[in-house]
């Protein structure tokens, strides 16, 4: 845990003390890999694009959503099932909560695309799962393997950020 807290700059490595960083993260009410991908990303994308995007990661989404986190975004946008509404809420509940604990950013001049959002939140929470296809199979940061299913939107992808990876049974 400390570990964690240390790589997304919540507490200072040497002296173990909370940074002020750690306490605007704290205050986010998400795990701290999520809180960083939302500071960071805000920026980049928009507080609120940005609040999508870690939204989505915060509460799994239905299985018919899918595996492919840009479309999941889209599908939660127009959806108007109970998991789409608790995310609506959820992401004017982070958009707040970046909008009054920083400074104003101004948009970003050119508004990158869902895939792209959803891949740098993804990256930002979860950077050693940046991963990159190698023959078959997808080689992570951490050197751990993955293989995406046959039907996935993602199967031709160079590069892929995983936020979420499962263990086969038996594995």
């Amino acid at each position: 845990a400390r570990a964690v807290l240390s790589a997304v700059g919540a507490v200072d490595g040497a002296s173990g003390q909370v940074t002020r960083r750690g306490t605007r993260l704290a205050r986010l009410g998400l795990h701290p890999r999520l809180g960083r991908a939302l500071l960071d990303a805000a920026p980049v994308v928009g507080a609120r694009r940005a609040a999508e995007a870690v939204a989505l990661l915060s509460e799994e989404p239905p299985r018919e959503y899918g595996d492919d986190l840009g479309g999941a975004l889209r599908t939660a946008r127009r959806g108007g099932d109970a998991y789409s509404g608790r995310w609506r809420t959820e992401v004017r509940r982070l958009s707040g909560l970046v909008a009054s604990s920083a400074p104003a950013e101004p948009e970003p001049v050119q508004a990158p695309g869902d895939d792209d959002v959803a891949g740098l939140v993804a990256a930002l929470a979860f950077p050693e799962r940046i991963a990159r296809k190698s023959g078959g199979s997808y080689l992570m940061v951490s050197g751990t393997r993955a293989d995406i299913g046959d039907g996935s939107a993602l199967r031709h992808a160079d590069w892929v950020a995983v936020a979420v990876a499962d263990r086969p049974v038996g594995a």
